[in-house]
């Protein structure tokens, strides 16, 4: 990506490019986000019923602990799509 591409246009390049995708290539995507709705879903009722809900590895999300992992993982997800280079 262009360090130097303002945030609007940067969406607006990677909107066209979306919508140019076939079924085909946007699959792979769709199916995480499927995935990724369910899991969110599944962590609110649990949330709503408990006042936690559990991670993958089995802690609560309420352990102060946690709050270094959701920086990190969210870290590196942004440097997993900068380095996929949609543009």
């Amino acid at each position: 990506m262009n360090p130097d591409l303002a945030t609007t246009e940067a969406f607006k390049l990677a909107g066209k490019k979306w919508a140019d995708m076939n079924e085909k290539d946007k699959a792979p995507y769709t199916k995480m986000a499927d995935e990724d709705k369910k899991r969110f879903e599944k962590q609110i009722a649990e949330r709503e019923k408990k006042g936690y809900f559990l991670l993958e590895d089995k802690s609560k999300s309420t352990d102060p602990a946690n709050a270094k992992l959701f920086k990190e993982k969210k870290k590196r997800e942004t440097e997993d799509e900068s380095e996929r280079e949609v543009l």
